[in-house]
């Protein structure tokens, strides 16, 4: 299963729900091996979520709403394992 880095700013806000939203989610992307994924906080927040797959990066919004959806995690993910992600 992929490994689950949060960035300095993400570890100061992610509630324990979170991490576990993200825990649970990497763990259906078997695509992403033992790779480590690491999350950060979007610099904007107008925008729930970001990925940037050559970096295996995510970035979420937990200031958006009161939790962030499995939706957007699951979409986040989804980015780093489309081509160009994976293949390169």
């Amino acid at each position: 299963m992929a490994q689950l880095v949060l960035t300095a700013p993400m570890a100061a806000v992610a509630t324990p729900e979170l991490v576990s939203r993200l825990e649970r989610s990497l763990a259906l992307f078997p695509e992403l091996g033992d790779e480590r994924v690491t999350v950060g906080v979007t610099a904007s927040r107008k925008l729930d979520g970001l990925a940037y797959p050559s970096e295996r990066l995510i970035r979420l919004n937990p200031y958006s709403r009161k939790h962030v959806p499995y939706f957007t995690i699951g979409h986040e993910l989804t980015h780093l394992v489309q081509p160009p992600g994976l293949a390169l």
